[in-house]
């Protein structure tokens, strides 16, 4: 891929002057922590509302979150999960993603609102992305119809959950997407200092406060918290998507080396100079729409479409 687009630029300048401050972090107490959930809601009310799809609230009994629907939907449904370090974020900070990702894919998408932090703990989100998968099993959606995605804490709460799926001897979905995931609570990989300064979208020392503070009754290394230390054997293929310049760009490599080592089919794709998460201005850069044929090329091998 050639140079940065003007658009990339443009986005990282804004992500370094508004979002990253947001996750420095100076103290994991639940006052901050609401504090940057707020500060992040602030910002995100001034989103475009996304175009050529419906949006569908759903509020159950323990299931909360939203359909996004094309105009055309096939027989796929991805159950996503959305990022923001299991501290803030929702079905709404990401429309632009899941509607790109719901027309691109002739796909029902599922964005599941699960709890957060400091309210939640993991053992509440895990439970949510579980229940959330069975509930479209028990809604008649069969398993190789359904796909699951996420970003950065989402794509924690993918693996996550293909893992407890996995051991629960629950039928797994055909393939898994995993946009810049946070797949090891510990911190303390290389590109978690390597790339602190260039990473335009989070921060370091806050994101491995975070890391420690949501795996304090469990331990950092703990599989169903950090993914790249568990056996992976038996997931469904996965495709991850990285930037060279992310404090969790070794998360991907690490998690990728891993899932080939237990006999997972896995593709990585690393993207160069790119934002965290960059996919979700797919309304803006050019990277971003390149990265969703990707992500549709992927889709298209692992769950044949068929009309509805």
């Amino acid at each position: 891929m050639a140079g940065k687009s003007i658009q990339a630029r443009l986005i990282q300048a804004a992500l370094k002057r508004f979002i990253k401050p947001i996750f420095a972090i100076s103290s994991t107490q639940p006052p901050e922590l609401l504090l940057a959930r707020q500060r992040f809601e602030r910002l995100i009310r001034w989103l475009p509302a996304p175009r050529n799809v419906q949006v569908q609230p759903v509020h159950l009994p323990g299931i909360h979150g939203e359909w996004v629907l094309p105009e055309h939907p096939g027989s796929r449904v991805i159950l996503y999960f959305h990022g923001g370090a299991y501290i803030l974020g929702s079905p709404a900070s990401h429309r632009d993603l899941t509607a790109a990702l719901a027309t691109g894919c002739a796909a029902r998408l599922f964005a599941l609102d699960y709890r957060l932090a400091p309210e939640a703990g993991c053992e509440a989100w895990l439970e949510d992305s579980v229940q959330a998968y069975q509930h479209l099993l028990q809604a008649g959606i069969e398993s190789k119809n359904i796909l699951l995605a996420g970003d950065s804490a989402g794509g924690n709460l993918v693996l996550a959950t293909l893992l407890r799926l996995r051991d629960a001897g629950i039928p797994l979905p055909s393939a898994a997407i995993c946009l810049s995931p946070w797949t090891d609570l510990t911190g303390d990989h290389p590109s978690m200092t390597r790339n602190a300064t260039r990473d335009a979208m989070l921060d370091a020392p806050g994101i491995r406060a975070l890391g420690h503070y949501h795996a304090r009754n469990h331990g950092t290394h703990d599989p169903y918290l950090s993914p790249v230390y568990a056996d992976l054997h038996g997931l469904p293929p996965l495709l991850l998507h990285v930037s060279d310049q992310e404090i969790l760009f070794d998360d991907s490599i690490h998690l990728a080396e891993q899932a080939k080592d237990c006999g997972v089919k896995v593709e990585l794709r690393i993207w160069p100079g790119m934002p965290h998460v960059f996919q979700a201005f797919v309304r803006y850069l050019p990277e971003a729409r390149q990265a969703l044929k990707d992500i549709c090329r992927f889709v298209d091998t692992h769950t044949p479409l068929q009309r509805l």
